[in-house]
């Protein structure tokens, strides 16, 4: 009855079941394994009928379906001879399926073999094999967590985001990895990931401890079973660090160039009424001078009004020209002895009457210490700062007072603008010195201007070494302050540039070469030079400068243009030099910008004169040079 009961039950189990007869050797030695019979269940397992094994011997049967790789009666003798269990794994390559065997002995000269077919087990832990490889190499930060939040396996990349090792992130909050403030965003993303099965991205921050953030970009999706009950969440992180930092820049980028783009649009804007107002003056006064009595007071006004547009179009001019040499690397210092008492009362007398026209107090300080300094600096940058902030203050005061000076302050030479103007919004200070940035950007603004005078001002204080600032409110008035090295000029040290005067009268029957290629330019010297009982002789080139000079030995001047076609004016100087080394040349060009006096001497010329011309200083300069 039992064993009865027992070979019910050995028929009804899911596992492979085989009994075996020994077969040894003279000396007792196990060298085969008879098949006495085999249960249901080892039939569907390795796919043998029992009534084609019973009776055989084990190598028979390996032979028959090709598993001669493994050696069973070694793996069996021991449990053969000793009796006791022993279990192994197996693969069988013709039925290319993995076994669990079991190997029991319990009769002397008898084997069971129990059999399970562990195939499916084995490709699950290939495939767990292969994700954990790939999970653990990835570049990116991998995590599984449960829907609580705890972590139950990171990849070393994700523990070095984080700034510790992998075994150590086991069991702990994956929204405390990013601080308390990020937990509500752990929470949100869970609820997410619960109610949908698509990924769920979220942006984390990390702060480290020396202060630096760490973004990282979570991809979190849900892993389920085959019952589709939740089993953890699986998560991809990414360092988006340096990519955030990135398109930060870019955006930055963006808007600074469309911001630029806006400016420069503005300032074309403003250049071409800036431009075209003065212009309009100039040619309207000019036509109605052409229909007016010579002598009536109308004609006296309309030509100071044309005097002051011209004026007002040659500073804009003059500050496009500085603007564009800023940006384009800079315009090199000119350093040389200069006296400030000059400078200062020379801006002073030239601004005052503009000041005084719009009924406002001008007031001029200078330090005792400054009224006999003598520095070293670049005079051109020196008065083109200080041109800039008064002409500034005077334009945006309607009532009060101007006021400028300087004084010392330890190594440095501080100077000042002071007004009692519509002041300067405080969101605004910095902005101001950005090119055609202007406190009041509408088409409809009151005042005039390019935008470019403080944008300027800057440039040259901080390429002398200095440093602007203001101090301002609106409705409260402005000062404006830049400091300079204080460098005192020696003895030896170069005089100032001289200014010229007053017009001077030339002595009548002087013979003076102009060459200008330029037809209404020439024009206007000789119409000068002729006033004064000068005669003039015309080269338009400087071949024609260096003929017409070797050919007329009366000549006492020269007033040499420098841009010509052919032989320009710096190459006919020189020749000239070569003929004759005193005769008197004065560069008259419209070569303008910071240098050209320089390259101007350094060619052989005697002085110096930017166009436009006007009369009295160049007579001043002849009468000068002929001394």
């Amino acid at each position: 009855m039992k064993d009865e009961r027992c070979r019910f039950l050995l028929e009804q189990v899911h596992f492979g079941y085989a009994w075996h007869e020994i077969i040894s050797d003279a000396q007792g030695n196990p060298t085969d394994y008879r098949v006495i019979e085999a249960n249901p269940a080892f039939e569907r397992i390795t796919g043998l009928k029992a009534r084609d094994i019973v009776g055989k011997t084990v190598q028979e049967i390996c032979r028959e379906v090709g598993d001669v790789r493994f050696d069973w009666v070694n793996s069996y003798g021991r449990i053969a001879r000793e009796g006791g269990s022993d279990g192994f794994e197996h693969y069988s390559e013709p039925l290319g399926r993995w076994f669990r065997v079991e190997v029991i002995s319990d009769k002397k000269g008898y084997l069971a073999i129990v059999l399970q077919d562990i195939t499916s087990v084995k490709r699950n832990e290939e495939e767990l094999h292969k994700f954990k490889t790939i999970f653990d190499r990835s570049h990116f930060g991998n995590v599984l967590f449960l829907p609580d939040g705890t972590i139950v396996y990171a990849n070393e990349a994700f523990a070095r985001m984080h700034g510790t090792e992998a075994m150590e992130l086991t069991g702990r909050n994956l929204g405390l990895l990013h601080g308390k403030d990020q937990l509500p965003v752990v929470e949100m993303m869970l609820k997410r990931l619960a109610r949908e099965d698509n990924v769920v991205s979220e942006k984390f921050f990390h702060t480290e401890e020396d202060g630096s953030v760490i973004v990282t970009m979570l991809d979190a999706s849900v892993i389920r079973d085959k019952d589709n009950r939740l089993l953890f969440y699986s998560a991809s992180v990414n360092d988006i660090t340096e990519k955030q930092k990135y398109e930060q820049d870019l955006i930055i980028a963006k808007e600074k160039a469309e911001e630029s783009n806006r400016f420069k649009s503005y300032f074309l804007a403003m250049i071409s009424h800036e431009i075209r107002t003065p212009m309009n003056s100039i040619l309207g006064f000019l036509r109605l001078l052409q229909s007016i009595d010579p002598g009536s007071a109308d004609h006296a006004t309309y030509y100071e009004n044309i005097n002051r547009s011209s004026q007002r179009m040659l500073n804009t001019i003059n500050k496009i020209l500085d603007m564009s040499q800023i940006e384009t690397g800079g315009i090199p210092n000119t350093i040389a002895a200069t006296e400030l008492s000059a400078v200062m009362h020379y801006l002073a007398d030239f601004f005052k009457p503009e000041a005084q026209e719009k009924g406002l107090d001008f007031i001029f300080s200078i330090s005792p210490e400054c009224g006999s300094c003598l520095m070293m600096t670049d005079r051109y940058k020196l008065e083109a700062i200080l041109t800039n902030l008064i002409k500034n203050a005077i334009k945006f005061t309607s009532s009060g007072s101007v006021e400028f000076g300087c004084r010392h302050e330890g190594n440095t030479v501080l100077f000042y603008v002071r007004d009692t103007g519509r002041g300067i919004p405080a969101g605004l200070t910095d902005a101001i010195y950005a090119p055609f940035m202007q406190v009041d950007m509408e088409y409809s603004r009151e005042q005039e201007g390019s935008g470019l005078g403080l944008p300027i001002a800057k440039a040259f204080a901080e390429n002398l070494g200095g440093q602007i600032r203001v101090e301002s409110a609106a409705g409260g008035g402005s000062i404006f302050y830049f400091s300079l090295p204080y460098h005192r000029a020696g003895k030896s040290g170069t005089a100032a540039p001289e200014r010229v005067g007053a017009s001077a009268s030339l002595r009548a029957g002087l013979l003076i070469l102009v060459a200008e290629d330029d037809e209404l330019n020439y024009r206007y010297l000789e119409a000068v030079l002729r006033n004064t009982g000068a005669s003039c002789l015309r080269a338009t080139t400087g071949e024609e400068a260096v003929s017409a000079f070797t050919e007329n030995p009366g000549i006492s001047l020269i007033l040499m243009d420098i841009k010509m076609p052919g032989m320009d004016g710096f190459r006919a100087v020189r020749e000239i030099r070569k003929i004759d080394a005193a005769i008197p040349v004065i560069a008259q060009t419209g070569f303008a910008m910071p240098g050209d006096r320089e390259r101007a001497l350094a060619a052989g010329c005697n002085d110096y004169i930017a166009k436009p011309v006007k009369a009295e200083e160049l007579l001043a300069l002849i009468s000068k040079n002929l001394m």
